[in-house]
């Protein structure tokens, strides 16, 4: 049954600001009064529809920034309880998420009441999907298609979905489904849907595989599909909303480009967001092959067929341990753009019903790094507006690099997270690079060369470097009699590789690249020369690639005990792109105390580093080393000035660069991460190795199974290409 009736003044619901009324229904006796039963209900009051092409919430237009979530847990399966379901609800909100698709069937009902509380938006989805079908092709045994003898389930399944769930403020949008193709079946439950509730539009993907039924949904709904995809449809007189209900694939080390998506809702006001695919990865606890409790994935319980690690495609770890990607993701959820400058920021809040009230605005500013300055001053800004905030009576005026980072933090305590939780964030760098400090050099006379009949050392004060006159490769390096070089084979060579990912293995990195594998592995010195100068001495490495391509490596070794390492490619017709473009280091494992200037905290890599920020930060190899369940790359960091690596006693090897440089500082080679396929099956800990690289191509992350990372963030091989980073001992 249903009641209508008029409440004045009643505060709309919305993500932002949540308001539920107490509802108390009674059942009781017409003729005695008796009170038989008495329901206490939370509800909340919100109009959401479709106006212009353009999804709306109480009059305001609505961007999804989703996410899909399938009900699971490593220790319970499927069976999650509460604690999981809090645990997620909170996650959720700290990280800017506004919405979940329920993929792909109703969720426990507990869900749903926290939704409305803590205020998170729902696509609620018919426990309905036949992908397996027509996946390999659509026809007469695609289901439910047209056949009559579906219909009955079909509905079924829907009106027991609206029934039990359309009470629930949280819920703005019914779904027919997915993955089920088209057909008049879905139809038919589409209008069952709106008949049961017309105050909901409804949703369905399939449509766009089989347009006979067009009137199924209200959205153009898409999987997988570019952001210029998107637009294109968005500048083409669209006839619905644009919906992204999967994007951005989050398996293994993805999310690269997610920008471009996020980028969209700016430009068109008919997109309506869109839902990462997914929440978490789909692993399981167990004991692994060594007696270690582990997490298993397809494949591990002798189960096949398997889609072994499809289901690892979550940006959280199925034991709810965030991942790296979460850096980025929060950082393009953000309600709140803060944009500073070298006076103040601009804030454009975008958010359609918050003021930003909760929040107080801090602002730190930092000199190379090292913090100098910082203030803060209450928040408050109308929805969907842009201001101005001067925090400084002049543009600041500091020798060095000079960073201004201004965040949005919570004021007090709330549901979701403590006071002082960061919302948001911005950052504003300028003067280009660190500044310089003078060095002193040793006096010439303190420096010598000794040219041998194998090896070409160079002697200062407190150091020596050995190389091999045949290979051309640098076999010793020490300071104070400690050595550097774990081993000669793991030393100082170029390297244009990296361990595959399942976004590389989707598009055959590992087959269309190989040539830059056997050349990291295999490259063959085919020109050695030493020249030795006043206060320096030169050491020269051409080596062939193989396929007509060639690089050098020139170490130049001061005085001072500074080695310019500089790498030159001269570029090649006819190759393809690279995954990397540097070189790699191995080093004794006892230095594994990492300090650098750069990007961070959590690994970044050209196409994901718009939620990195720039700072000082410290690491070792094993937290570089991102528990992706099959070992891959990981770590990475981008825009590094400097980075030290030391030894406990605070021995080791300061790096700097003429130009920002990427840096990965880990236990393994790319080769051994490669060959595993599980983490037990990487080998005991013996050395830190060292990536150096000007470029490392992008994650990428618009699906799985076939994209390469765009085209901007790939590192073409057929021009010339020159990188340069120095060496120091501490």
């Amino acid at each position: 049954f249903s009641v209508d009736s008029a409440l004045a003044d009643a505060l709309p619901w919305s993500a932002e600001r949540p308001h539920l009324y107490s509802l108390r229904l009674t059942l009781c006796s017409r003729e005695t009064g008796s009170v038989y039963e008495i329901v206490p209900y939370r509800v909340g009051f919100r109009r959401v529809e479709i106006k212009n092409q353009t999804l709306l919430l109480n009059g305001k237009r609505l961007v999804f920034r989703g996410v899909n979530r399938h009900e699971f847990s490593a220790e319970k399966g499927r069976a999650i309880g509460r604690e999981e379901m809090e645990w997620d609800i909170r996650f959720l909100k700290r990280n800017n998420f506004n919405a979940v698709r329920t993929s792909h069937y109703p969720n426990q009902s507990d869900w749903y009441e926290l939704c409305d509380s803590y205020g998170i938006y729902l696509i609620d989805e018919t426990n309905l999907e036949t992908h397996g079908t027509w996946h390999m092709g659509a026809d007469e045994n695609t289901l439910p298609g047209d056949d009559p003898a579906w219909l009955p389930a079909v509905l079924n399944r829907a009106e027991a979905m609206v029934e039990r769930d359309k009470n629930h403020a949280s819920v703005l949008v019914w779904s027919c489904g997915n993955e089920s193709w088209g057909g008049r079946n879905l139809y038919e439950m589409s209008r069952r849907i709106r008949a049961l509730d017309p105050t909901r539009p409804v949703h369905y993907e399939g449509v766009c595989h089989d347009r006979r039924y067009q009137d199924t949904t209200d959205f153009e709904s898409r999987m997988y599909t570019t952001a210029a995809q998107a637009a294109e449809y968005l500048e083409n007189k669209p006839a619905m909303p644009y919906l992204h209900c999967e994007y951005s694939h989050a398996m293994g080390n993805s999310c690269g480009g997610l920008f471009k998506y996020t980028e969209l809702a700016g430009r068109y006001p008919q997109y309506a967001g869109g839902f990462i695919w997914d929440y978490i990865d789909q692993a399981l606890s167990y004991t692994n092959p060594l007696g270690q409790r582990d997490l298993a994935f397809g494949g591990d319980f002798d189960d096949r067929p398997s889609n072994y690690c499809f289901c690892t495609d979550g940006l959280l770890f199925a034991d709810r341990t965030p991942s790296p990607k979460m850096q980025e993701v929060k950082f393009l959820y953000q309600d709140f753009r803060l944009e500073p400058d070298r006076r103040g920021v601009t804030v454009r809040n975008k958010s359609p019903f918050s003021d930003g009230g909760e929040y107080r605005m801090e602002w730190l500013l930092f000199q190379d790094g090292v913090p100098v300055k910082k203030g803060e001053s209450g928040f408050c800004q109308p929805p969907l507006s842009s201001r101005y905030y001067p925090l400084f009576p002049q543009e600041i005026d500091l020798e060095g690099e000079v960073t201004l980072e201004v965040r949005l933090v919570l004021r007090e305590d709330t549901l979701y997270a403590e006071k002082g939780h960061e919302a948001a964030f911005g950052q504003a760098v300028w003067n280009g690079c660190p500044g310089k400090k003078e060095k002193k050099l040793p006096a010439p006379s303190a420096f010598r060369v000794a040219d041998g009949d194998d090896t070409y050392g160079i002697h200062g004060d407190d150091f020596s470097v050995l190389f091999c006159k045949t290979t051309g490769r640098m076999v010793s390096l020490k300071s104070a009699g400690r050595e550097f070089i774990g081993s000669p084979l793991r030393t100082v060579a170029p390297n244009f590789w990296r361990a595959p990912t399942p976004n590389d293995e989707g598009f055959q990195m590992e087959f269309k690249y190989s040539t830059w594998k056997t050349a990291s592995l295999y490259g063959k010195p085919v020109g050695v020369s030493f020249e030795k100068r006043e206060a320096q001495a030169e050491a020269v490495t051409k080596y062939d690639l193989g396929n007509g391509a060639f690089c050098t490596l020139r170490y130049t070794v001061s005085a001072s005990g500074e080695i310019a390492v500089r790498e030159e490619y001269q570029g090649a017709a006819g190759l393809s792109e690279m995954p990397a473009f540097g070189f790699s280091l191995s080093i004794p494992a006892e230095y594994r105390f990492v300090e650098y200037y750069g990007l961070g905290p959590e690994e970044n890599y050209i196409d994901r580093c718009r939620g990195a920020r720039l700072g000082l930060f410290q690491t070792t190899p094993e937290r570089n080393m991102t528990p992706y369940l099959i070992p891959q790359e990981c770590g990475n960091r981008t825009g590094v000035r400097w980075a030290c690596i030391r030894n406990g006693q605070g021995h080791g090897l300061r790096i700097e660069g003429e130009h920002p440089f990427e840096l990965s500082v880990l236990p393994y080679t790319s080769h051994e991460l490669e060959n595993a396929c599980h983490r037990y099956e990487l080998p005991p800990v013996s050395k830190t190795v060292l990536c150096i690289n000007q470029k490392q191509m992008g994650v990428g992350g618009d699906d799985s199974w076939k994209s390469m990372p765009h085209p901007e963030f790939r590192i073409p091989s057929d021009g010339k290409m020159a990188f340069q980073v120095t060496l120091r001992l501490l």
